[in-house]
């Protein structure tokens, strides 16, 4: 009980944050008590309990080291390679480290050691005034005018499991970003060598095959493709040239800038690839004006997962720079049709599972998807657009591999 003197004076002028500190002190005294009380209890516990008969500490086998899948030699190799400023993701044996993978890292780290390139020689292609404002740099050729490169050859192993006819040609105007064919005549037998410039990622299969039998599907109302096409989407009464292939590439998932918007369209002259391109951060709204006006007269969208990922995040980028974005009435993803065509064989139906199972061609050098932003943020502060030719032509493939696909559709289930 307080008495009536100086005392009670003194504690009545105590303000209230001294107090309100003075008791979160002793409830944080009093937690920690408690933290080391419980922490003792456990320890007597555990001393208390009695160990299993004939096993003591000694004798207790020790744990078995986790091992990464890679080897010993890749995982030292890995480790001698000098760092290039680009941060990776990727941990040993997170991806198996296969062949595939340990030349596909090789081929974009070695691009990063080597002396800057401008962009003008990395991708060729012009600046262009975006109808909102702003300028973009844009990339425009027709597929057929795609050069072939040749990349790391296929391992002998690979060579005899490739279901090839001896004697036959190469065709002429064979292009890097289509696939080897499974079903397609190599000019190689059975565990022989293939000709020099041949690779995992020069392709065999001529563009003008692909449009050729693009065309013929998409105007036969009976043809494999529209069968395929018809739950997902009413293509009835479009032509080839209402059709608009496209693919973003993002420095996240999401509330992130994007920096590269890919489009595939049909033309006079057959397929056309067109890329906006916004060489720093700024120039995302000018992106963004473009494909609106590309996109504007286009009544289908295609693309891989788009209904979940591309069109929202492209609403979204549009709405923050106050840009108007008109989708299109019709949409087909080619990832749901993807799943009903060929879940049950493969399980797994990304875009790049489907590309190596269905069209028959796995990527060499290709850049890792985890790296890309890192990649583009290095660019913009160094403007060394070697790497970024890369994510160009990774951004390209993924795009034709959504043409292919369409064509490369079974005979659906009766």
């Amino acid at each position: 009980m307080l008495g009536s003197g100086k005392e009670d004076d003194r504690f009545e002028q105590i303000p209230i944050e001294d107090l309100e500190k003075v008791r979160r002190q002793i409830q944080k005294r009093l937690r920690g008590q408690t933290a080391r009380q419980r922490r003792a209890k456990m320890l007597s516990e555990a001393a208390a309990t009695p160990r299993k008969p004939g096993l003591s500490s000694a004798s207790t086998p020790p744990r078995k080291p986790h091992l990464p899948s890679a080897s010993a030699e890749t995982i030292r190799y890995m480790r001698a390679i000098p760092s290039t400023g680009v941060r990776s993701s990727a941990r040993p044996g997170a991806l198996g480290l296969n062949s595939a993978h340990t030349a596909a890292r090789d081929s974009w780290r070695a691009a990063a050691a080597m002396p800057p390139l401008p962009l003008e020689e990395a991708a060729p292609g012009q600046v262009v005034e975006a109808p909102h404002g702003g300028v973009a740099w844009r990339i425009a050729q027709p597929i057929a005018a795609l050069p072939a490169r040749a990349s790391a050859a296929l391992p002998a192993r690979a060579n005899a499991a490739l279901p090839a006819r001896a004697g036959a040609a190469l065709p002429a105007g064979a292009d890097a970003g289509l696939s080897i064919r499974p079903d397609a005549a190599l000019p190689v037998r059975p565990g022989a060598a293939l000709p020099a410039g041949a690779g995992v990622g020069l392709s065999i299969r001529p563009c003008a095959d692909l449009e050729r039998e693009f065309r013929a599907q998409f105007a036969d109302p009976a043809s494999r493709l529209r069968r395929w096409a018809a739950p997902h989407a009413d293509l009835t009464g479009l032509g080839l040239e209402d059709l608009l292939f496209f693919d973003l590439e993002t420095t996240g998932l999401s509330c992130v800038p994007l920096f590269l918007i890919g489009a595939l369209l049909w033309n006079v002259d057959g397929l056309e690839v067109r890329q906006y391109f916004a060489r720093d951060y700024a120039e995302e709204r000018a992106a963004l004006s473009l494909f609106h006006e590309l996109a504007a007269g286009k009544r289908a969208f295609v693309t891989f997962n788009g209904r979940s990922f591309d069109v929202p995040f492209l609403r979204a980028r549009a709405a923050v720079h106050r840009i108007p974005f008109q989708e299109a009435p019709v949409h087909l993803d080619l990832l749901h049709l993807g799943r009903r065509a060929w879940g049950a064989r493969f399980g797994d139906c990304k875009l790049q599972t489907l590309e190596r199972c269905v069209c028959g061609r796995r990527r060499c050098g290709d850049i890792p998807s985890a790296e890309i932003p890192e990649v583009y943020h290095d660019f913009v502060r160094t403007g060394n657009a070697r790497l970024i030719a890369q994510v160009l032509r990774h951004n390209l493939q993924d795009l034709l591999t959504l043409a292919e696909l369409m064509v490369k559709l079974p005979e659906p289930a009766r």
